[in-house]
């Protein structure tokens, strides 16, 4: 997460979005509190008394923003992400995480599937889980769409007043046509499992 008292934002980095792109862009413009072990354990206990200073990991979701910050904060910053088709999101993860030996969702040998059904079941990995409010609903003002990222960045960038830059795609590996790894049933089961976002913003298998 992201937050910047100049540009009055709050950047929400939903993985698997260009979130680490977008992070680069954002980056300047942002607080930059105390990364040390003393500053996260304060934060988390809510004993850091300036929320300046107050610590937020890399994928913190929208509530914890909410619960952390002063009120007024948080009515009135720009509160913003970007989403991306769930089943291509999905296998993107995957790719990224079979990349990554030491990634804790790692699992030698393990297939697309296999991953897939293990890593639906965790609500955490759900794009709404990241961008919901305490009311449970959709919390954002600015939502961008990584199948229009180009675009979507550059209104992100005259709604907040800063300059754009190319945007490159951090870790992308996928490829090809992503429903191509996809049985029916495991499209279905996704579909389930994340029902809420796919309904809010029209995505399709």
């Amino acid at each position: 997460m992201l937050i910047s008292e100049r540009k009055r934002f709050i950047f929400v980095h939903v993985q698997k979005t260009a979130g680490s792109s977008l992070r680069d862009l954002l980056g300047p413009h942002a607080l930059k509190p105390d990364h040390g072990r003393l500053s996260r354990v304060m934060s988390d206990l809510g004993l850091q008394r300036d929320w300046r200073h107050r610590f937020f990991r890399t994928h913190a979701n929208l509530r914890t923003a909410q619960a952390r910050l002063p009120a007024d904060i948080y009515r009135d910053y720009r509160k913003i992400a970007f989403v991306r088709n769930p089943w291509e999101r999905l296998l993107s993860w995957y790719g990224y995480v079979q990349a990554t030996p030491e990634h804790a969702d790692c699992r030698s040998g393990e297939g697309f599937e296999q991953f897939a059904l293990r890593f639906i079941a965790k609500p955490r990995r759900a794009q709404w889980w990241m961008i919901q409010n305490a009311a449970g609903d959709m919390g954002l003002d600015f939502v961008g769409r990584f199948e229009n990222l180009q675009d979507d960045t550059a209104a992100m960038c005259r709604l907040l007043d800063i300059p754009l830059t190319a945007i490159p795609h951090h870790k992308r590996l996928i490829t090809k046509d992503y429903r191509n790894a996809y049985s029916e049933r495991l499209a279905e089961q996704v579909g389930k499992a994340w029902q809420a976002e796919i309904a809010h913003f029209g995505y399709r298998f």
